[in-house]
């Protein structure tokens, strides 16, 4: 995902890319339903990187059907929202979440 940051919006999502530490990933059920999720996630080289245990709802909604979004939590006033679209995969055997440091570093109590 590449983020224009020569504007004010674009800046606020690259803002929110790097800081926040919840982001809502809604996945599509079997049956046409939206299914949310809020998840732990790394902005990395233009990717939005989330684990996940494996076989759980999210993964097999997305290896059926890869259209996603993620959001935000708006602020107290319902002003700053941020809706992202595009396709998930699962990457089956993919490295484990420790072995990203940044990630660690970022959800570290």
């Amino acid at each position: 995902m590449i983020v224009d940051t020569s504007s004010d919006f674009g800046q606020r999502v690259a803002k929110r890319l790097d800081e926040e530490r919840i982001i809502w990933l809604t996945t599509v059920r079997v049956d046409g339903r939206p299914e949310p999720s809020p998840v732990w996630f790394l902005w990395v080289d233009e990717t939005i990187v989330i684990f996940s245990q494996p076989d759980t709802v999210k993964t097999r909604n997305i290896a059926e059907r890869p259209n996603v979004s993620l959001n935000f939590n708006s602020d107290y006033y319902g002003s700053d929202v941020i809706v992202i679209a595009g396709k998930a995969r699962v990457i089956e055997g993919g490295p484990a979440a420790d072995l990203f440091p940044a990630l660690v570093e970022k959800y570290r109590p």
